[in-house]
């Protein structure tokens, strides 16, 4: 019998440095690998309960009231303009309010600090379009926030790991919470696709995945828009631009391939003002022209090869195949379903009518991605599998809608594994962040 491995701190950090099976076996010869992970798992627990707390910045914002959290920061905070300032908001329209939670840890000379607090609006005064957010402080914002790279390449597992983006809807009330939900959901799902390296499930393809309604627009999609809007159309597509670039870069560091695609959606439709008939086309769309302005970014690029795009300009979907699985998606909003007017079952059956007349292209695909209706669903049926995407807008933004009808859904981002070797479903390790 072989003897108990003793557990020096070399051994500790070897074992902590174990990703695949081959390195549980190299670095200890013989061992049981699976127990071997258990007790990796039980080290990471201790070291993160006496690590000290440190919340990951971030700002949750609804309406005129959120809460912020800095995360950790070496000085003290007496002065809240600056933080404010970083985080898009106008330190002459919000305010800090007490009480005011603060931790420290750390050594004399080497202090560490993080807050968390309430902000409010100083006044209800709306102000023009623009004046309550800072669209260039926004992307100063953009640029701090950087993943650190893991620079790990792996061969072809069988798994995508696909990140769906639908309906932040930038430019409408709560426009500052929709850019958290974002930014917030691409680091989450980041950090999943690092966890799922490190326990022995690494993907060998990313997808990313627009989904429409990337911003609000001005007019056209109901009365009171124009009165509505917290940002111009300019803007809006300025910031919608940044922000796809900006995700786009976040997954690059994970030096790995990916594919993206991107839908037309109803709020990116070029409308006339006083009707809502489309200018050129339904596919003349501000959602699939922000694509393709990103796309220009990368050609030429060291990155260039990583990436491969797939654009909607004259349909209303895009079909990858993902690691042997075929997948199609789409915005929801041009293709009418039929009965029961809730989101997953109007899209399936609308997706369905697709499939009988387009059986060549799609009859043999698998898996259904839609938005459109703002709230998480999914459905089995035949083989298949229809996913409704959550909302990146913010919650209950939607004001009218939810005062009418009472209804609305949390929001966030849809992450899945996907590929022949996730299962006789063909996806697996599904999350919404």
């Amino acid at each position: 019998m072989s003897q108990p491995i003793e557990w020096t701190d070399e051994n500790k950090k070897k074992l902590l440095s174990c990703i695949t099976v081959e390195d549980f076996l190299l670095n200890f010869p013989g061992r049981n690998v699976e127990t071997l992970k258990r007790r990796q798992r039980e080290l990471k627990q201790t070291e993160s309960d006496v690590t000290p707390s440190t919340d990951v910045p971030s700002i949750q914002l609804t309406g005129d009231t959120g809460i912020i959290n800095t995360g950790a920061v070496e000085e003290k905070i007496t002065d809240w303009t600056n933080t404010l300032a970083v985080w898009g908001l106008d330190p002459e329209v919000f305010e800090v309010v007490e009480p005011v939670t603060m931790k420290a840890w750390g050594t004399s000379g080497n202090m560490r600090f993080s807050y968390r607090a309430q902000i409010q609006k100083k006044s209800d005064e709306s102000g023009a379009i623009g004046d309550n957010f800072d669209v260039a402080g926004w992307r100063e914002t953009l640029k701090a926030l950087s993943a650190n790279p893991s620079k790990t390449l792996f061969g072809d597992t069988g798994l995508t790991y696909t990140i769906l983006v639908a309906d932040p809807q930038l430019g409408k009330p709560g426009t500052q919470e929709a850019l958290v939900n974002w930014t917030n959901g691409i680091e989450g799902h980041i950090n999943r696709i690092r966890n799922l390296q490190h326990s022995g499930l690494p993907v060998s393809e990313l997808a990313i995945a627009f989904m429409g309604d990337e911003h609000e627009g001005a007019v056209g999609n109901y009365a009171s828009q124009p009165y509505e809007v917290e940002i111009s159309y300019s803007d809006q597509i300025e910031l919608d631009f940044d922000m796809r670039i900006w995700s786009i870069y976040e997954l690059l560091e994970l030096a790995l391939p990916i594919q993206i695609s991107s839908v037309p959606s109803n709020h990116g439709e070029h409308t006339r003002f006083g009707s809502a008939k489309a200018m050129t086309s339904i596919y003349d769309n501000s959602s699939t022209m922000v694509a393709k302005l990103a796309k220009r970014v990368f050609e030429g690029s060291s990155h260039e090869e990583l990436l491969t795009w797939h654009i909607a300009e004259d349909r209303q979907d895009t079909n990858l195949t993902l690691n042997g699985v075929k997948a199609n998606f789409t915005h929801g909003h041009i293709s009418q379903g039929s009965g029961a007017k809730t989101g997953g079952v109007s899209s399936k059956a609308a997706i369905e009518k697709q499939i009988l007349g387009r059986r060549e292209e799609i009859g043999d695909t698998t898996l259904f991605f839609s938005a459109h209706y703002h709230h998480f669903n999914t459905i089995e049926d035949r083989g298949r599998t229809f996913f409704g995407c959550p909302a990146l807008e913010a919650e209950k933004s939607s004001r009218w809608f939810y005062d009418s009808s009472g209804v609305w859904s949390r929001p966030g981002m849809l992450g899945l594994v996907i590929g022949s070797a996730a299962g006789e479903r063909g996806w697996d390790e599904l999350s919404v962040i």
